[in-house]
């Protein structure tokens, strides 16, 4: 057995007819705890591969692992995305295709909304498939379809809508078959196919270990695409944020093995936003509040700058020093101006 060293409970091993471990908690820090457990544990020289939901996710888990280690190599990190793009290159070059771009979808989806609007092909959108914001809708729209494996056929009977979708999908493959290319979902197709196909030449596994960190698997492409992957390595670990039921019960019809990890952290508000925000199926209990979670409400970026600058010169005050806080924001451009003037004029050096 593995233990984790913020809890007690191990990590099971892998049962025989299984190779992948599933770490479910909703502390980022005990995910990564996890991940960086089994990357370090790995004899030297085994082919590795980190992938991220983003690719500065595994290229810090990378970096952990290798100032904890006298040296490393052999070890791959990728964003989800880009490792389907890098595993399928080869695949779409030799098919004399290319991968597509979101503003090519958006492209592809504009040509088949005025084709479809030339030749009089539709009902329910036609009051509304010239409009500017239609064809980036339609985009979202049919690429969430393709991902989810749901052809024309399936849309047809639908009311309403349903005949338009279908007519507008058969287009949009249309369109990117003539343009020799391929969306997101015709990506991760490739990739798997790929990867299933795959073999290496001393007949061992394409991959020796991989860690899947928060990897989401929403959509039925990319389950299939995490199956080819995880039957071409002998070790898979996959780390899951609490409250992404979905993503936990896909990787265990895959095989996984579930790890329920909880940190033994004292229950305050933080702790229990932390476990209890995203998860809609428990509740936290009741309980008096502490203060380290606080809400309030602002009018507008600048008198919300001012309110932060407030409550760090409090918790300074209180002998929180400067270089253990941290500001977090959702739209970085619009708040990077107003948050140094207000921290400049409230004389906190950052």
């Amino acid at each position: 057995m593995t233990y984790l060293p913020f809890f007690d409970s191990p990590i099971p091993e892998p049962q025989p007819h299984s190779s992948i471990r599933v770490v479910v908690s909703p502390s980022g820090e005990t995910r990564l705890a996890a991940a960086r457990e089994i990357a370090s544990g790995r004899p030297p020289g085994e082919r590795g591969l980190i992938v991220g939901a983003s690719r500065g996710a595994a290229d810090d888990l990378a970096r952990d692992v290798a100032a904890s280690r006298q040296a490393t190599f052999g070890i791959e990190r990728l964003s989800f995305t880009q490792l389907a793009a890098r595993t399928a290159l080869i695949a779409l070059a030799i098919d004399r295709t290319s991968a597509s771009t979101k503003l090519g979808a958006e492209a592809v989806a504009t040509r088949a909304a005025f084709e479809a609007t030339r030749d009089a092909a539709l009902q329910y959108f036609a009051p509304v498939a010239a409009t500017p914001g239609f064809p980036r809708a339609l985009a979202r729209t049919l690429q969430e379809l393709r991902l989810a494996k749901i052809g024309g056929p399936s849309l047809s009977p639908l009311p309403l809508a349903g005949p338009d979708l279908a007519t507008l999908l058969e287009r949009f493959d249309a369109c990117f078959a003539d343009a020799r290319s391929v969306d997101r979902a015709g990506l991760f197709r490739t990739a798997a196919a790929v990867l299933r196909g795959a073999k290496r030449a001393d007949g061992r596994k394409t991959y020796d270990w991989v860690v899947l960190l928060d990897i989401s698997l929403d959509h039925a492409a990319e389950r299939e695409f995490v199956e080819a992957l995880t039957a071409s390595a002998s070790i898979v670990l996959a780390t899951v944020p609490s409250g992404d039921r979905d993503t936990v019960q896909h990787f265990a019809a895959m095989g996984g093995v579930v790890l329920e990890a909880e940190r033994s952290d004292p229950l305050n508000d933080l702790t229990c936003v932390g476990r209890f925000l995203f998860d809609t199926e428990s509740h936290p209990p009741v309980r008096e509040l502490d203060g380290s979670v606080e809400f309030f409400s602002a009018h507008g970026e600048g008198r919300e700058c001012v309110e932060m600058a407030r409550r760090v010169l409090r918790e300074a005050r209180a002998g929180v020093l400067f270089d253990e806080m941290a500001i977090f924001v959702r739209s970085p451009h619009s708040y990077f101006g107003l948050l140094e003037h207000a921290l400049r004029r409230a004389g906190v050096p950052a």
